[in-house]
């Protein structure tokens, strides 16, 4: 890996992490609690796209760690609750990208992402729990990863259309 790339990951490691720790900040008055809208998931979607899976399962592990040591919870539930929604949505929009059978649009890889990033967190939080009543929250859970989803899809969407072409392709050499 070149300098140049390592420091475009440097770079989008920082953005990822300003963006969690943003949306951390905000209150956001909703009946769902722990409710994000995954804007630092732009970054991992963008890097899965412009540089493959490897960069992007980096960023998200970096980003969740840098954002768990800076608030104090590093290794608190809630990291390993990030930690696997962060992987699970990385792997499984890496596989539905790489299907050659279907092609799925930003904003479908984006909704499948947050509802894998869900699932993964409510599979972990049972674990941890020793319980499946967490599962009953699951229906709020997959509605409310929709419109996080297509939004998410659309801000990177808009993104890659503001990028200049060379720069999206320099950064996958």
């Amino acid at each position: 890996m070149s300098t140049k790339q390592l420091l475009q990951l440097a770079l989008l490691t920082a953005l990822a992490l300003c963006l969690q720790l943003l949306e951390r900040s905000l209150e956001l008055p909703l009946l769902f609690p722990g409710f994000k809208l995954g804007l630092s998931n732009i970054v991992s979607l963008y890097l899965l796209i412009v540089m493959g899976l490897l960069p992007a399962l980096g960023v998200t592990l970096l980003r969740v760690c840098l954002s768990s040591l800076l608030s104090g919870t590093l290794f608190a539930p809630g990291f390993f609750l990030a930690i696997a929604g962060g992987i699970s949505a990385c792997l499984l929009m890496y596989v539905a990208q790489s299907q050659n059978y279907f092609r799925f649009s930003y904003y479908g890889l984006s909704i499948i992402g947050a509802t894998s990033h869900n699932l993964a967190q409510l599979s972990v939080a049972s674990y941890l729990l020793s319980t499946n009543f967490v599962y009953y929250y699951l229906p709020y859970m997959l509605v409310i990863s929709v419109p996080t989803g297509l939004l998410t899809g659309l801000l990177l969407s808009r993104l890659l259309r503001q990028l200049p072409l060379a720069y999206q392709h320099q950064s996958s050499n």
